[in-house]
């Protein structure tokens, strides 16, 4: 759950308030504990694995090849165009964004006439951001508009900007056009449904703008077309879908009802034909379309897949990889060139280096085009392995094989909220616990994604419950199994991660040694209550509205504060959040923490609990590289401190 104020409660008078005060004696007493040694220690570590420089494979547009690079001590990406072999930056982000304590970017997009570009920057971590413009030979860069979304679009004839403002409660609800002709701003739609929230997505080939009304029960999109928008279907629940369009064709993922399948239609969503069908456990996720060729990423049995489809002949390709458990995706400004049927794939996996490989479709060849190199790694080291608890319920596993044994130091990491998955992707971070004699295992309970839209449902609104309970049989199946014991055994979740920490804290304290819980969602009915907060009412299709009776009971069962027990034996616990977080208010975790501690084994200092709140971030930490490598370290080290 995500929660915030509106921007102008975060002004210096409020950093000033009594919280604040407080917060400050809180990080004091909290810095005071820290083990320096081993911060430094694990940062260093962090650095010697670290991928200092990156480049993404360069594609060609129309009269430009595109890419981006970061380079070796820098933060910030930097972007640039070839010309006849010659390479010009035209977006050098780490100068404008060095001088920043906070500077996050997103909406980065260039013009179908490749002149011009825009990008979003929040500079505060409050999600609120400006949007600016800037040539592709110039360095002057002019703000269009403040206090936005940080989604951005140039309209396929390059004379308008869209992008999307905000309510007070930071729900993105009306689409805006700005003339770059008239300089005039104009409102092209209001979405006043409070569950649903507005994003904007640029076809694969550049020629169409799709605007996203997203909630958790449905989507329904509409496509701008002369400045207008057009709705593609009538609005149904439980009616997900993307569009794709390619040579007078629409191409359309379609999930209804949790039967998933790709259909297209040739005359303007008249008649129907089916591409890929629904097939027993499969979703359809992400698709790209080259050279005549369809590539889809689809979900089964927990891990991602890739097929490839002639869109002449109707053949399919499914493809298998020498690791199964592996996530990918379609970076698009490596796949610029459309008529080209050669599609550029990230891979990721938990214990590989990510690489990119080019798939021919034409020939179904696949080639390795780059691996990071992870120096002071060898892969070859480490293990992975899928264990099932039951039929559906699994942990994956990662360990060290010559520090494998019974009874090991875990890391139990769970989610399970929203339908999203821990996709297997490579966090050299991780090998630092690992080196340690860790097992680090990640828990795919109800409420996330691992199995599909069914077993999302199965972890949300009257069943939320089977979220903890699941994560409390994989803490129970790890020690009675002898993966792990209680003493060895530490938890950690953030955001709505933080919630199924705190929950399962309250329903089963004597199973753990320590427990993390980072911008944690802890206080629910209070949040939920409050309809001027943001995202509040749009998460009553993931939580319930506590107005109800039936929702306001069974949230109660589970809401870590409310079920804060003075009498319990908690393990040790430290809690993390930020001041500028606007997704889950700093005050959550913060009155959390000021009841906790009320608790009598803290106040007997049997165990001991943690808090800090930086006064500087946003809901992810720094967005600075070197800096965020120091936080996480931070992290780290309480862990290594407390499991022994």
């Amino acid at each position: 759950m995500y929660q915030t104020k509106k921007k102008k409660q975060y002004s210096n008078k409020t950093r000033k308030n009594k919280d604040v005060s407080i917060i400050k004696k809180i990080n004091s007493n909290f810095e005071s504990q820290l083990n320096y040694p081993l911060i430094k220690s694990i940062s260093n570590e962090f650095k010697q694995r670290m991928v200092h420089e990156h480049t993404s494979i360069p594609s060609l547009y129309k009269k430009y090849q595109y890419y981006y690079k970061i380079n070796k001590g820098d933060n910030y990406q930097k972007y640039y165009v070839i010309d006849n072999e010659k390479h010009t930056c035209i977006l050098d982000l780490e100068s404008i964004g060095k001088s920043k304590s906070f500077f996050s970017v997103s909406g980065v997009s260039f013009s179908n006439d490749e002149t011009f570009m825009v990008f979003s920057v929040d500079t505060i971590g409050n999600r609120f951001h400006s949007i600016y413009k800037k040539d592709f030979f110039s360095d002057t860069i002019v703000k269009i508009i403040s206090d936005v979304d940080g989604d951005v679009k140039i309209s396929p004839d390059c004379r308008f900007i869209y992008y999307l403002k905000m309510n007070q409660s930071m729900r993105s609800h009306k689409l805006f056009s700005y003339d770059l002709q008239t300089k005039k701003h104009e409102c092209l739609f209001t979405e006043n449904d409070d569950s649903f929230s507005l994003g904007l997505e640029q076809s694969t080939d550049r020629n169409y703008i799709n605007l996203h009304c997203v909630s958790w029960e449905s989507t329904h999109v509409y496509v701008l077309l002369n400045n207008q928008c057009k709705l593609v279907y009538k609005k149904e629940k439980d009616l997900f879908y993307n569009l794709i369009p390619y040579l007078n064709t629409w191409y359309i993922t379609y999930i209804k009802n949790g039967i998933s399948k790709i259909i297209y239609t040739e005359d303007n969503f008249k008649t129907y034909h089916t591409l890929l069908p629904n097939k027993p456990n499969v979703e359809y996720e992400e698709c790209v379309i080259k050279g005549h060729y369809l590539c889809c990423i689809y979900k089964k049995n927990g891990y991602s897949h890739l097929v490839s489809v002639n869109l002449i002949t109707k053949k399919e390709k499914y493809f298998e990889f020498k690791t199964p458990m592996s996530s990918f995706s379609f970076p698009g400004m490596s796949n610029l060139d459309i008529c080209n049927p050669k599609i550029i794939i990230n891979v990721y996996s938990y214990l590989q280096p990510n690489k990119t490989i080019e798939l021919n479709c034409v020939t179904n060849d696949i080639k390795t085009i780059h691996t990071e190199k992870i120096n002071h790694y060898q892969s070859n080291k480490y293990g992975e392995k899928l264990i099932k608890v039951n039929d559906k319920l699994c942990i994956t596993m990662l360990y060290r094989k010559d520090k494998y044994k019974k009874n090991m130091k875990c890391l139990l990491y769970g989610y399970g909220a929203y339908g999203t998955n821990i996709d297997p992707e490579f966090d050299s971070n991780i090998i630092s616990l690992l080196d340690r004699g860790f097992i680090y295992c990640i828990a795919h309970v109800r409420g996330g994604g691992f199995h599909g839209n069914n077993w999302y449902k199965e972890g949300k609104l009257l069943k939320k419950m089977n979220t903890f309970k699941d994560f409390i049989e994989c803490a129970r199946y790890l020690i009675r199994n002898k993966y792990t014991e209680s003493k060895k055994l530490a938890i950690w979740g953030r955001s709505a991660g933080g919630l199924l920490i705190g929950a399962t804290l309250n329903m089963a304290p004597e199973l753990f040694q320590f427990a993390v819980l980072g911008v944690p969602f802890v206080d629910v009915i209070n949040t939920m209550k409050d309809k001027s907060k943001p995202l509040t009412l749009e998460e009553y299709k993931e939580w319930g509205n506590p107005y109800n009776k039936n929702y306001e009971s069974y949230i109660k069962k589970y809401d870590p504060i409310l079920n804060i027990d003075l009498k319990a034996k908690y393990p040790n616990v430290y809690i993390y959040s930020n001041l500028e977080d606007t997704l889950v208010e700093y005050k959550e975790p913060f009155h959390y923490y000021m009841k906790m501690k009320e608790a009598d084994v803290f106040k007997n200092k049997e165990r001991n609990l943690y808090m800090n709140i930086n006064l500087k971030y946003g809901h992810t930490q720094s967005s600075k590289r070197y800096e965020n490598l120091n936080e996480q370290a931070i992290i780290y080290s309480m862990i290594v401190k407390q499991i022994k």
